[in-house]
């Protein structure tokens, strides 16, 4: 597959797993494939919200993962377009996959150090919903 468009969803894998996720979508894409990712940014904090699990990273830790899986970055905006900075609170990046990695091989990077506010966090597994052409949708399962 050529890209992988995920908006307002790696947010909600916990950054304990996050770089094995982000492993698993290089495995998904060719060589030079493009990884989309939207998520609200934050001060490297994880937390229970509504009933749904969220992290929030900042653009220097979201690098750190995405890079170790990895990509290079294309390019990263902040979202709403045109706002002062304090409200857009969503970070927008792009990514190419510059090398394959082994998604079950741990990264070789320091490990990235997250404050976490739950006692517990449920597996998360992610089966393919859609494929369509060039593009690569999942889902949370479990």
């Amino acid at each position: 597959k050529r890209q992988i468009f995920a908006n307002a969803s790696l947010f909600h894998v916990p950054s304990q797993i996050l770089s094995r996720v982000l492993r698993q979508l290089n495995a998904c894409l060719k060589l030079d494939g493009v990884l989309f990712a939207s998520n609200p940014r934050g001060p490297d904090i994880e937390r229970d919200e509504d009933d749904r699990y969220a992290t929030f990273l900042s653009l220097t830790t979201w690098r750190e993962f995405v890079e170790d899986a990895g990509f290079c970055e294309l390019e990263h905006y902040y979202r709403p377009v045109g706002k002062p900075r304090d409200q857009q609170p969503w970070l927008a990046s792009v990514w190419r996959k510059s090398r394959p990695v082994d998604p079950e091989v741990a990264p070789t990077s320091t490990v990235i150090k997250v404050s976490h506010t739950l006692t517990s966090v449920k597996p998360l597994i992610l089966t393919p919903i859609k494929q369509d052409g060039d593009m690569n949708l999942f889902c949370p399962i479990g």
